[in-house]
Parts: C-alpha cells; structure tokens; sequence
C-alpha cells in the first residue's frame, strides 16, 4: 500500500487513534490518517497473538554464508517464515563444537535479504563461534523484539497526536491516505531486481516531486527493493540520498542493492562492529582508499 501526499494541510481537529480531539499546530492530518495506522495497529497486536503458541520452524542444515552471515535450510515456506518472525528469530546455541547448552541460551539474528530458495540467511546480533549453532534445530520467533517493536509504533503514535513529535513540522508533511491523485513519474529500472506492479507504482509514486511517500507491506514483499530503486533513480541524476531505518542492518540490505550501480558514490556511517554487510563502504575505509569524497 502506497500513501502519497504534498505538503499542503488546513486548520482543522482531528480524533486521534485513542478516540481524543487533537490539534497539532496550525496545520495537521485528516481524520484518515489516525483511523487507518490505529486499525493496523491494532489488526498488528489481534495477528501477533495468534502466533504466540507456533513452536517455531524447524531447519535441517546451517552453513557459512557468503557475507559472513549464517544460512539455515527450511522446510516450510520461506518467505512466511520471515513475514511472521518479522526480519528477526531466535536460534538456541549450545556450548562449543556443538554440545548441547542445558542452560537454554538463544542467539538474536537479522535476516539478510541476499538468498532465496529453501535457505534464510540471517545475521547474529554478537559475535559467535558457529560451532556453537547446531547443525539442525528450530528458528523461533523473537516475542520480546516484537511486543517492544509494536509498542515503540504505539507510542510513537500516542506523542504525534499529543503535539510531541520530535520533528515540530511533522504533522504537516502526513499523507491523508491512500491516493492515486498524484501524477506517476515514468522511470527505467537502475537496479537488477525484477519488479511487480505495486513496486512499479510505488516507485513511481515516491518519485513524484514534492511528495512524500510510506510504503506499506509485511517481511518479503519487497519494500527494500523499492527503497533502494528510489535512492538509486534520485543518485543518479546527481540528488544526494541519506537512507536511515532503526536497524543498521536495514540500512546495510539497502545500501548493497544501491551499490550495484557502479556510479553511484555510496557511504555507509556507523559503528564497524555494526556493520554487517560491505565495510568497505564505511567512512573511514572511503577516506583511507582512493576516490575523491564531496560535501
């Protein structure tokens, strides 16, 4: 789902997501907004409790993957593994070469969206001995990762109706709900991923000048591919892009796909021990080889 606005609002009260009129500045979002993001909340929270008695996915093989992640060989659908776990599961670990850990300890790991197939590359959040991951066992669901990630989206709800968004401006710039009202910017695919219909328009739609876009869609349908199509159609034509999310890994998924086009000048900031994927691309790195940085 594609929501797409200008900048454009008039004075107005609206009725928050919690039921309470609000006024936010001189100008605020429609009534549309609260209504749709505290009924996709709430449909969030109604769907993560009917999860909480799934056992988990069991996986029959793990192997070294390519970028220095670890890949674990499923036998159920993939790409719903990933949507229900939400980019991130818990795999238990046992003590070296393998031995089983009586304590029940978990390791945290990051999907990374680089395999396809019966295989889920995935990242750890520490560092590991990968002897320690079994050969085979069960990818389980992060249950404290996602009630606190559904909380932060509540909260961060709760203050944008209360005038407390951190950006003072931000109420002006929400979109009123999905619209189809501005115009689709033609545009040639930069980067190699075969795209559908609804990534077509969303690019398109986030490419439309002065506009501001959310792109909607659960875990696998796509949103990274688009994301760094749009940073890859604006750096092309000579635009500086910034790229953030919450999580460093989602800015190093990104980042990769944006450096398949070999003119683009890409800079990762961060901390090294943070950086999953391409650390060549870091500042420093960038600082201590040879191209030439502009600011």
């Amino acid at each position: 789902m594609v929501w797409t606005t200008g900048t454009s609002r008039t004075n107005a009260n609206v009725v928050s997501a919690l039921g309470r009129t609000r006024k936010i500045g001189s100008k605020i979002a429609t009534v549309a907004f609260w209504e749709f993001w505290g009924s996709l909340l709430a449909k969030e929270r109604e769907a993560l409790q009917n999860l909480v008695d799934l056992p988990g996915w069991a996986y029959s093989k793990r192997r070294i993957g390519t970028n220095g992640g670890i890949e674990f060989k499923v036998g159920d659908d993939r790409d719903e593994i990933i949507q229900k776990c939400g980019n991130t599961f818990l795999v238990e670990i046992g003590e070296a070469d393998g031995k089983p850990n009586k304590g029940g300890q978990f390791l945290l790991f990051d999907v990374l969206h680089s395999e396809a197939g019966e295989w889920i590359a995935a990242a750890p959040r520490k560092s590991v001995d990968p002897s320690r991951i079994p050969k085979d066992g069960n990818i389980r669901i992060d249950w404290i990762g996602v009630k606190t990630e559904l909380k932060r989206r509540q909260e961060a709800l709760d203050r944008l109706g209360a005038g407390k968004a951190v950006h003072p401006g931000l109420a002006e710039m929400l979109p009123d709900g999905p619209t189809s009202s501005l115009p689709l910017t033609p545009f040639t695919p930069i980067l190699l991923t075969p795209y559908n219909v609804e990534q077509i328009d969303a690019v398109s739609k986030a490419l439309a000048p002065g506009s501001l876009t959310s792109i909607l869609g659960p875990p696998g349908t796509g949103k990274t591919s688009v994301i760094a199509e749009i940073a890859a159609q604006l750096a092309s034509t000579g635009k500086r892009v910034l790229i953030s999310a919450q999580s460093n890994l989602a800015v190093d998924n990104a980042l990769e796909k944006v450096t398949e086009v070999e003119s683009i000048f890409a800079v990762r900031i961060g901390r090294p021990e943070s950086v999953k994927l391409n650390p060549e691309l870091l500042l420093d790195n960038r600082l201590l080889g040879t191209a030439t940085v502009y600011w």
